[in-house]
């Protein structure tokens, strides 16, 4: 019953994989992936996600910096992401 975290999905069948954040419980957000209701980048995938394909990356408050962080490291990595990178937060460093 966790919430305010970041957390990823992990296809067992390929390489694609799928960072999000909630602020509301994430067995609540799992669930509405699964079914795909309302649809999402997971739910649309061609292999059924399962619970077991969910993991917590981080517990915050500030969950759109940490979700956007977890995007870029991923993406410096060279991971298959789902994400609609449009839907993160940009990041501005200032000097």
């Amino acid at each position: 019953m966790s919430s305010s975290l970041v957390y990823k999905f992990q296809c067992e069948h390929c390489e694609a994989g799928y960072i999000g954040e909630t602020r509301r419980h994430l067995q609540t957000r799992i669930t509405e992936h699964i079914k795909g209701n309302p649809p999402s980048e997971i739910s649309k995938h061609h292999h059924i996600p399962t619970p077991q394909n969910f993991k917590i990356l981080n517990r915050t408050n500030k969950t759109k910096i940490a979700e956007t962080l977890h995007i870029q490291k991923q993406k410096q990595n060279n991971s298959l992401l789902l994400n609609n990178c449009n839907a993160s937060e940009p990041l501005f460093l200032f000097n």
